[in-house]
């Protein structure tokens, strides 16, 4: 059956995960033995393994648990949010970070205390090790050898939440899944997704069979109010042994965690509103104190130049711009002196904008309380006004500096649309531990930027005014677009 199938998938995900956790206890305790041997000779016998045991025996069966709990809690298997090395490097830096500087607390208050050298080549040797791991694990996964155990899948839809659900799936390669096409009613403005050539007009009526040939294992229904025919489309599909799933258009309207409920037969998915723990806001705001006074310090000598020469040069180092932020709550928001738009700029001042910089005095709206580090951008009252109900909820939280669109490649330029979805994304998914490494991967982004010499953004979304209205079309004719 296909539900069975399907089941099977995830376990199969839900498998790697143990099998990757597995694998990082086995380098734990590898890990910590390599670091003795470094620090005390290397000498790979039995009184070694003795010697080793009394001295750090506990300490990395402490370290064993302690990265157990952190990789569950976290979920540094690597495919949080979906594989990218910047992420991946990020989330497991801050896990050696918060195991390290556990360890040193428990050795500190049972006072049993170590070489602090030890715990450097762990800490390197940790991290190093458990990111080859998950590289590894990619490997083996998008090889070819793999390629005859995924399920083969084909999108039903040509709009905004089909392009979304395409790029996820290719971020997500432990699901065991491969889109091989598409499927959407005509090539109306240039909306068909995936190569023009491969494209084939296919009668409804022959759907299924078409697919079946092509040994498809499921679909999924990515279209707003289908139509009878796509009723019909998916009744054939399932009595030919072809999985169907749907997702729901109403998903993006709330920040929730849906669950499902069934009322004879009828679907019922729950959306409730969900909102930051109650301690989420006094956590944020006490990591912001702690950090932002020392990115302060290491940034200010570079903003007291800059600030010196654009006050020579333009009478005045600093602009302030009118933002909405907590709750709509209006505040002057700090930028250096530098216009954007302007077309003669300097060479430092596009150096500036290309990486950011000019948002460095934000770090005084941190401090303030204005602002935190990690957050939704905020936006200038006119454009605030014009959200809908749906795009105010990014205004829950305070705003910050960086934040997830923005690690993405979406900057102020980009509508307010695109940003949304990521924002909202981070309020549900929020943690302590998220925060830092978007603080991270805010770090690998702009080295990124400088080393291509040009802004690049991976997570970009199509603007919603060029796809078509698909449930306004008929299927009595499909177009399916080849993908492998």
């Amino acid at each position: 059956m296909p539900s069975s199938k399907r089941e099977f998938g995830i376990i199969k995900s839900r498998r790697i995960t143990f099998l990757i956790l597995a694998a990082d206890i086995l380098w734990i305790a590898v890990g910590f033995y390599l670091s003795y041997e470094l620090r005390y000779g290397l000498s790979v016998n039995r009184a070694a393994l003795r010697d080793f045991w009394s001295l750090f025996g506990e300490t990395a069966i402490a370290g064993i648990l302690v990265w157990s709990f952190l990789a569950l809690v976290m979920k540094l298997d690597g495919f949080q949010g979906g594989w990218t090395f910047r992420s991946v490097f990020s989330d497991l830096l801050v896990g050696v970070i918060v195991m390290l500087a556990l360890l040193l607390a428990n050795g500190y208050l049972t006072r049993v205390y170590h070489s602090r050298l030890v715990f450097v080549y762990f800490g390197s040797l940790a991290l190093a090790g458990f990111l080859a791991i998950r590289c590894l694990v990619l490997l083996v996964l998008r090889s070819r050898r793999m390629r005859g155990s995924l399920r083969r899948v084909v999108i039903l839809g040509s709009g905004r939440v089909a392009r979304e659900l395409s790029t996820k799936i290719s971020r997500h390669p432990e699901m065991r899944w491969e889109v091989v096409g598409y499927m959407c009613p005509d090539h109306e403005n240039g909306s068909v997704l995936g190569p023009q050539k491969g494209s084939q007009r296919v009668r409804t009526l022959d759907v299924a069979g078409f697919l079946a040939a092509r040994k498809v294992d499921e679909i999924i229904v990515a279209i707003a109010s289908p139509t009878r025919q796509t009723l019909d489309l998916v009744a054939q599909c399932q009595r030919l042994g072809i999985g169907v799933m749907v997702v729901p258009q109403v998903y993006e309207l709330y920040i929730s965690r849906p669950t499902l409920a069934e009322l004879d037969g009828l679907p019922l998915i729950a959306i409730d509103q969900y909102d930051l723990p109650a301690g989420g806001q006094a956590i944020r705001r006490l990591t912001d104190l702690v950090l932002a006074p020392l990115m302060l310090a290491a940034v200010l000598p570079i903003m007291l130049v800059t600030a010196g020469a654009l006050a020579l040069r333009k009478g005045k180092a600093l602009r302030r711009e009118l933002r909405c932020g907590e709750n709509g709550r209006t505040f002057w928001m700090y930028r250096l002196n530098v216009d954007r738009k302007q077309g003669s700029l300097r060479a430092y001042e596009k150096l500036f904008v290309e990486l950011s910089l000019t948002e460095l005095p934000q770090l005084w709206n941190v401090l303030r309380g204005d602002m935190d580090l990690v957050g939704p951008r905020p936006e200038s009252p006119e454009r605030v006004k014009h959200y809908s109900d749906w795009q105010r909820q990014r205004l829950k939280i305070r705003p910050g500096i960086t934040g997830l669109a923005q690690i993405h490649g979406l900057r102020d330029q980009h509508s307010a649309e695109q940003k949304t979805r990521y924002d909202l994304q981070y309020i549900l998914r929020w943690s302590p531990f998220l925060d830092l490494s978007l603080i991270l991967q805010t770090g690998w982004t702009l080295v990124a930027r400088l080393w291509r010499g040009k802004t690049t953004g991976t997570g970009k979304l199509p603007d919603d005014a060029r796809l078509p209205a698909e449930s306004e079309r008929s299927l009595d004719e499909v177009v399916y677009v080849d993908h492998t």
